[in-house]
């Protein structure tokens, strides 16, 4: 029979197993990309094609739907239809359907029994060609002034689609001038290098925090404003050097205030928008949620988090918040009032605008708890 530990012990045991976890976060940043490809079979192709690149899903087979993300070997995060992890340890848990602890030990396993990086192979990290990264860097930003030079604004007659796809998500309070979203009338979609959709897009600029365009988030939609039938809806245009996606936002209001709100997802962010009031910027998604940067004069942030059923979108609100704090600015979380539904993986705030109306959405106890405060300080 097992003796049960004391409070002492279990306090030590505690100490143990969070220093051990450490030493593997120190580890495994910058190594991710070596470390998991030997644990999760399919990856590995993933990793050898780079983060601009899709591959099928080694999960549930979906075709170009499966991608890591930028910083992959610093964070081990990747992105499906299926599914978003922001991290190697999320990821990991997924892939072989395991706690926490049991990834704990297949990452030390991985590592030769150790929690230091002794017995993987020295990485010989090549020197990137300045010429190629101008190339590249000269394309990508032709791409993003193309796109953006033909897309049009909300106001045009043309962006119809972009406007019946906020009217289809409830989003009829969207004030302007939302100069930072356009409509594509005609943006191809490609797979492999191969042209196999062409149709009506919602393009948005994410700008840093000095206000340099770092990219496009283009969302393909039908003419009467639904989603397209495209493998991915969402994408992401390729990143600048010089202007990296990391930090920047969506910025739906630029003008300087004391309170800013940030969301997640476009939709989301509007939806928050419309029930608060106060300037808002949309992160696009939980990796970038956790970096975006805010200007000085900004002194109270709401973080408007998604609802997941795994738990993903509320861990990267609570981080930003806590970076916010521990700069000095006020910051709190709102989460959604309910949880997904069964078979559903996310709750957002335009879910929740959907399911109940502006008007009972500006009424819900969590929203007014977080508001009534706050307004009354700024009076």
């Amino acid at each position: 029979m097992n003796r049960i530990r004391t409070a002492e012990e279990e306090q030590e045991y505690r100490r143990k197993q969070q220093h051990e976890t450490r030493l593997l976060n120190e580890t495994l940043k910058g190594r991710w990309d070596q470390v998991l490809p030997g644990l999760i079979p399919g990856l590995d192709l993933a990793v050898e094609r780079g983060h601009q690149h899709h591959i099928t899903c080694p999960f549930h087979g979906g075709v170009n739907d499966f991608r890591i993300f930028q910083d992959f070997a610093d964070t081990g995060g990747a992105i499906c239809s299926c599914g978003k992890w922001t991290d190697g340890w999320a990821l990991l848990m997924h892939a072989r359907r395991c706690t926490f602890f049991e990834a704990k030990k297949m990452l030390v396993e991985a590592l030769g029994g150790r929690f230091d990086a002794s017995n993987l192979p020295v990485r010989y990290v090549k020197a990137k060609d300045p010429d190629e990264v101008a190339r590249k860097d000269a394309f990508n930003k032709k791409i993003v002034q193309q796109i953006w030079g033909d897309a049009l604004p909300l106001t045009d007659d043309r962006s119809a689609p972009v406007r019946r796809w906020f009217y289809n998500r409830q989003l009829h309070e969207v004030r302007g001038p939302l100069n930072v979203l356009r409509c594509h009338p005609a943006l191809e979609y490609f797979t492999e290098r191969n042209v196999t959709h062409t149709g009506p897009a919602m393009v948005a600029m994410m700008t840093d925090i000095n206000g340099r365009t770092c990219g496009l988030h283009r969302t393909w939609i039908t003419n009467d404003g639904r989603k397209a039938n495209v493998e991915s809806v969402r994408r992401l245009t390729s990143s600048i050097s010089t202007h990296p996606i990391e930090g920047s936002a969506v910025k739906f209001d630029t003008e300087p205030h004391p309170v800013l709100m940030i969301g997640e997802g476009i939709e989301s962010s509007l939806a928050a928008r419309a029930i608060a009031g106060y300037p808002t910027w949309s992160a696009l998604n939980q990796n970038q949620m956790t970096k975006v940067e805010v200007p000085d004069y900004v002194q109270a942030v709401i973080v408007w988090a998604d609802r997941d059923h795994n738990g993903v979108g509320q861990t990267a609100a609570a981080e930003l918040v806590a970076r916010l704090r521990k700069a000095g600015k006020k910051a709190v979380c709102v989460i959604p009032p309910f949880a997904p539904a069964p078979g559903e993986k996310t709750v957002d705030w335009n879910d929740v605008l959907r399911s109940l109306g502006l008007e009972e959405a500006r009424k819900l106890p969590i929203v007014l708890q977080v508001l009534e405060p706050l307004r009354a300080s700024l009076n």
